[in-house]
């Protein structure tokens, strides 16, 4: 298995239903690779077309998926999950990923969306090309 770091930027979302009442939500997102979890600010009154400028590095060792949680905060109350929705590491190992993930909430209703940046940077290995070995030779 191929070790390395993820650089993964959610940068929006199309959600299909707004869980406040009053206002429009304050939308943020959780992105989980195995055990390390990191979230995005809050776009307070985002609504259902969240923008975000976070951007975070995950190191990779055995994990095969990456997952994605879109929240909404409440300052008085506990964050309502929106949906949320997965992707195969395998499928962004390959080339640069820039394109949508399907979020689901309660038994695969569908929530929307939320578009991802993922690039994958692989560890340094003697069979991932060729390297310079140094000539000592005088």
């Amino acid at each position: 298995m191929q070790t390395g770091n993820l650089v993964v930027r959610p940068y929006k979302a199309d959600l299909r239903r707004n869980l406040d009442l009053f206002s429009k939500m304050d939308p943020y997102c959780v992105v989980i690779v195995g055990g390390q979890k990191c979230k995005t600010r809050v776009h307070t009154r985002g609504g259902k077309h969240p923008m975000w400028q976070d951007q975070f590095i995950f190191r990779r060792s055995t994990e095969t998926e990456i997952r994605f949680e879109v929240w909404d905060f409440d300052k008085y109350s506990n964050d309502d999950l929106v949906g949320e929705g997965k992707l195969q590491l395998q499928q962004v190992m390959r080339s640069r990923f820039d394109d949508w993930v399907e979020l689901t909430y309660k038994h695969g209703k569908r929530a929307g969306k939320v578009r991802v940046s993922i690039v994958w940077r692989p560890d340094f290995t003697q069979q991932s090309g060729p390297y310079l070995v140094p000539n000592f030779s005088m």
